[in-house]
């Protein structure tokens, strides 16, 4: 494996952790601001995935898919300091959204 391809599967890696189940009927009738978090986080999680890919397949990212991420990257931020109950993996959850932002805005900046 190069060197390129493991920075892309670290990047997958680092993207996958925040993993959050897929919403369901029953969530959405018991805590619907639950539901809309994960909603956001799922679509935060496959839009980050699409840019990976097309930067692997094709050396450059979709300007849209860029946009994309980023306005659901700090809709997420949002969510999460509204809704959050645990203060102490609050701030730790927002550095490392900021992180994943600025490592996907590195990916699509540089030709690797």
């Amino acid at each position: 494996m190069g060197k390129r391809s493991r920075l892309f599967n670290s990047a997958r890696n680092c993207i996958n952790i925040l993993e959050v189940p897929k919403p369901t009927e029953d969530l959405y009738e018991e805590n619907f601001p639950l539901c809309v978090i994960f909603c956001t986080r799922w679509k935060l999680i496959k839009v980050a995935n699409s840019i990976i890919t097309s930067l692997e397949k094709y050396s450059r990212a979709d300007r849209n898919d860029l946009i994309r991420f980023y306005k659901l990257n700090s809709l997420v931020m949002y969510q999460t300091q509204k809704y959050s109950t645990n203060q102490d993996g609050l701030d730790s959850l927002i550095d490392y959204l900021g992180k994943i932002s600025y490592m996907i805005t590195k990916c699509s900046k540089s030709n690797i």
